[in-house]
């Protein structure tokens, strides 16, 4: 009896290991849910999770918060008009979109969190032309979840840290640069010295396609 109470034991601990990942100490950004839909104007993504407030990547955790972040990205030479609405589950949001700058993507984050079931359409208006965009959740699809893609990193870098003075977790989804499609795991480590451990991982197969 004494040797199954600890067998029980050792289980529960082993569950609780690979439960919760998104709790570590060093987590500054996770990317729990995401969403996408595009045509041949505009390709737009939705992502919803936990990430620091304010905002800055430079090695230290800060306060975690709720976001759910749209990102809005021009196909063509089109004028994109700034103010948009979203639309989740049935309720209105008119947001006004900032540029990046780094790139040709508008965002806006609502600082909401965003059930994955949530029913999402964005409407946006290219030269004074209103279209709406509905989006589809595509980390439903995915075999490997963040908790997984997180799991996978430390596998990766044996050799770092897991605490806040470790430097700084992100966690999230982004598109491939060649075909905007695919997506993939993007998990990243960063010091405040600047120096940093990446790792792009297949959402499906959990293989690491690229790291550094």
């Amino acid at each position: 009896m004494k040797d199954y109470l600890i067998f029980s034991l050792i289980i529960v601990l082993l569950l609780g290991g690979c439960a919760g990942l998104e709790n570590r100490e060093n987590i500054t950004e996770v990317c729990f849910v995401y969403w996408n839909g595009a045509n041949e104007v505009v390709d737009v993504c939705v992502s919803s999770g936990k990430r620091e407030d304010p905002y800055i990547q430079d090695g230290q955790v800060g306060n975690l918060v709720d976001y759910t972040l749209i990102c809005v990205t021009p196909l063509t030479n089109k004028i994109l008009d700034s103010n948009c609405t979203a639309f989740i589950d049935g309720k209105e949001y008119c947001i006004e979109l900032q540029k990046s700058p780094y790139q040709n993507t508008y965002a806006c984050d609502l600082g909401i969190s965003t059930d994955k079931k949530a029913k999402i359409n964005i409407k946006l208006s290219f030269n004074g032309e209103s279209q709406t965009i509905n989006l589809e959740n595509l980390s439903d699809s995915f075999e490997i979840d963040y908790r997984e893609a997180i799991k996978i990193f430390y596998t990766q870098f044996l050799d770092v840290k897991v605490s806040k003075e470790g430097g700084e977790l992100y966690c999230k989804v982004i598109a491939s640069p060649l075909h905007s499609n695919l997506r993939f795991w993007y998990v990243r480590l960063l010091y405040e010295s600047g120096e940093d451990r990446v790792c792009v991982i297949d959402p499906q197969t959990g293989k690491v396609l690229a790291h550094k």
